[in-house]
């Protein structure tokens, strides 16, 4: 086997070398991928001079997957990140040089860490054609001993192959990108359309699969932490037990329900260290809301810590394709940061009630 070298989401040199002291330079960063989740580029253009400038250039994106799987190719593979309750898809790190000097698919013959590799030993081995048995390779105990005669396999070419996705500033993966990486191509133009300097790119960590959007999506999507028990709704039925919740609907009642949506501005790592940071991300954490939301159906809803501009993108639209009407009071303090960046209370009313 042969210790390849790791490869993390980082920005490398464009084809064209670096911008000369005259041009301007791009600022590019991508959240983790997730199925299902819309991925966003977080991108500014600093020019020549060190300002940030918006009206004289505009930025344009174009995403690539790469044609190989980057997770292990162990299905008993824990998967596990850094001990620190992190679940992730960890960058397989560890070539099957028999694989690859029988030229078999690099997605069967990639492991995330050498002990991965000696537990899928005794099935992976049964991939390999006739060549296999001059190793006399036998169980995983005997790996150590071939060490040397598995470490002249040829080098694995360094230039992946990408397939071209969309040009757009945001992307969704799908069940299909699960395992594989994401390429972002930034390049910054004048607003003629004209390019005014080399682009930019960044390769993103693998992503991710989560089944409890696209269910039963891979076998080991289970590790996606699962979503919180389901609430118990309180009926208030005063003196008269024989009245059940779904009866008080009939007699004029309503359900009412109180959350807390957590707003983006404080789900932070400084905040909540123990939990990975594609878990506190907005476009993972909406989707699970939306679907809790809508199964508690309640007629009045009391959020908490709503986003001032989720609001308006997010929750208003959404409760009013639900038949819903809403009103948002946000915090007398000013935003942090960009317009839209601070919370408040929102509460929304069935209107046909």
């Amino acid at each position: 086997m042969r210790q390849a070298k790791e490869r993390r989401a980082y920005s490398q040199s464009p084809p064209r070398g670096s911008p000369t002291s005259g041009e301007g330079r791009i600022s590019l960063r991508v959240d983790q991928p997730v199925e299902g989740c819309e991925v966003t580029t977080h991108a500014f253009y600093r020019s020549s001079d060190g300002d940030i400038d918006d009206d004289d250039f505009r930025l344009k994106f174009s995403w690539s997957k790469s044609h190989s799987k980057r997770c292990c190719a162990n299905k008993q593979c824990a998967r596990i990140g850094n001990g620190e309750g992190n679940v992730v898809l960890l960058m397989a790190t560890v070539d099957c040089a028999v694989c690859l000097r029988q030229g078999l698919s690099s997605d069967s013959a990639r492991f995330c860490t050498l002990e991965c590799f000696r537990s899928a030993w005794s099935t992976h081995r049964q991939i390999h054609t006739n060549g296999t048995t001059k190793l006399r390779i036998g169980g995983a105990d005997d790996l150590d001993r071939h060490k040397s005669v598995v470490q002249e396999a040829p080098v694995r070419p360094a230039t992946e192959r990408w397939s071209v996705l969309q040009a757009a500033k945001t992307y969704t993966p799908s069940t299909e990108d699960v395992g594989h990486i994401l390429r972002v191509e930034c390049t910054p133009l004048f607003r003629t359309g004209e390019e005014c300097g080399p682009p930019k790119y960044m390769e993103t960590n693998i992503v991710l699969p989560c089944m409890y959007i696209h269910p039963y999506s891979l076998p080991h999507a289970r590790l996606v932490p699962p979503m919180a028990p389901t609430r118990q709704m309180v009926p208030a039925i005063g003196k008269d037990e024989r009245l059940t919740a779904a009866r008080l609907r009939i007699h004029g009642g309503f359900r009412i329900l109180s959350y807390n949506v957590l707003a983006e501005i404080y789900a932070t790592r400084q905040m909540y260290p123990y939990c990975p940071m594609w878990a506190l991300n907005w476009s993972f954490r909406k989707q699970l809301l939306q679907r809790e939301l809508q199964l508690y159906n309640a007629d009045i809803l009391c959020l908490q810590e709503v986003q001032a501009d989720h609001y308006k993108n997010h929750f208003l639209p959404m409760m009013t394709a639900w038949g819903y009407e809403g009103m948002f009071q946000k915090k007398t303090r000013e935003s942090m940061g960009l317009e839209g960046k601070v919370d408040g209370c929102a509460m929304f009313y069935r209107s046909s009630r």
